[in-house]
């Protein structure tokens, strides 16, 4: 299947829900458990994962002047920077108070609601108390399914790129305003804090959301084959040409997979990929795209930590369940995927980690490339467990694809 790539897509309609976790102060669990904490419940969930960004707030004590403003910057600054992927068109926001004391929590709460630092902004604003560490993560989760369900109530709520642009404020990061020149004269709005906005806006807009990328091959295709390319580093990062290697081979890779196709019924599905790095837990890079493209993206910036591979095996089980559950909830059937590891190390073969990956091969198919590493340092452990294992070398994309026939042609 050809995708023709002079063609726009229709502009989206797609909503994604902002939420902002604000501490109070002496709150107990410190305030970033708790963030992450929801993002781990809400990314376990199917529809939540691809619709729902939570950051975390400034922690107030009360909602003077200063704290009205630190929080309309960071809900600002939580819809327009992030650094892994792109977000919705449309964005509703929410902001949860989460306090020691229920009463306390929802009077700031209804208090930033009505600031006039906020009045511009339409907000869902809540007050929660954290009576325990799950009870509170409970509590913030389920005020995000009530701003999804809110929506309809108040459509008003949703902001698109045009107003939220509007609605920015400065803040202590950008520069101070133009004095006005001495004598008179009118100041020159200073174009630096909009224009680097819109500069966020046109990368992002440059980069779909997880659920753009699903609703787009929706329209384009009845089934996809998904290939899941990671790179792996352990420990102290190796010489920069190693890395230049690592981050090549995935774009030749991904060149090599869009020339695919896998039977499907009696048709043919094209191949979609995604990037990802792991180290102590697995990070993806941007949403599925059609193999092929990966030129286009920047490499990420790999980290200098040891891998957990057990725990990466896992998360990539848990990325590749939503992916399937969101592409069979949208009418598309996914075939075969394949997981490729590219990899400057050789893992110790315990029995845990031969276990996940006996696990993961029996659902995809698992392919582990070695990148400036000895082959003999890869205990056949891992191969009789149904890894494919492959050495670098300059044709290596082709050998890649022959060797996975079996499941694409």
């Amino acid at each position: 299947m050809a995708l023709d790539e002079g063609t726009r897509p229709e502009e989206p309609t797609w909503t994604g829900f902002v939420l902002l976790v604000v501490p109070m102060e002496g709150l107990d669990p410190a305030a970033d458990g708790l963030v992450q904490a929801v993002r781990d419940r809400v990314a376990a969930d199917v529809v939540l994962a691809d619709a729902v960004r939570v950051a975390g707030g400034p922690t107030i004590g009360t909602a003077g002047d200063e704290e009205k403003r630190a929080v309309a910057n960071a809900l600002v600054r939580t819809a327009l920077v992030n650094r892994r992927e792109a977000f919705a068109p449309r964005i509703v926001f929410g902001c949860v108070v989460v306090g020691p004391e229920p009463e306390r929590a929802e009077q700031l709460a209804h208090e930033l609601s009505q600031a006039q630092e906020l009045s511009a902004l339409p907000l869902h604003c809540y007050g929660v108390a954290a009576d325990s560490p799950a009870g509170a993560v409970t509590e913030v989760t389920a005020r995000v399914v009530a701003m999804m369900e809110s929506v309809e109530r108040w459509p008003g709520a949703v902001i698109d790129d045009r107003r939220l642009l509007s609605l920015l404020r400065p803040s202590p990061a950008d520069p101070p305003p133009v004095v006005p020149p001495v004598g008179g004269g009118k100041a020159e709005e200073d174009p630096a804090p909009r224009s680097r906005w819109r500069g966020l806006l046109a990368r992002r807009r440059a980069n779909p959301t997880p659920a753009q990328a699903l609703d787009r091959l929706a329209r384009t295709a009845d089934a996809a084959a998904l290939a899941y390319l990671v790179l792996v580093t352990d420990g102290r990062l190796p010489e920069r040409r190693l890395r230049d290697r690592q981050a090549q081979l995935a774009v030749e890779l991904d060149r090599a997979l869009g020339g695919l196709r896998v039977r499907e019924g009696d048709g043919l599905a094209a191949v979609e990929t995604a990037l990802f790095t792991a180290g102590r837990t697995l990070a993806r890079h941007g949403p599925l795209r059609p193999a092929g493209q990966m030129s286009r993206v920047r490499p990420p910036r790999i980290k200098s930590e040891y891998v957990d591979l057990v725990r990466c095996v896992d998360e990539i089980e848990n990325a590749h369940r939503r992916d399937l559950s969101s592409l069979t909830t949208r009418g598309v059937e996914v075939p075969a995927t394949v997981v490729v590891l590219i990899s400057t190390w050789a893992p110790l073969a315990d029995s845990e980690s031969v276990e996940r990956l006996r696990a993961l091969g029996s659902r995809c198919r698992v392919v582990w490339i070695l990148v400036g590493v000895d082959p003999e340092l890869m205990s056949d452990e891992f191969t009789e467990a149904g890894v494919l294992l492959l050495d670098d070398h300059p044709d290596i994309a082709h050998e890649f694809t022959e060797r996975i026939t079996g499941e694409v042609e």
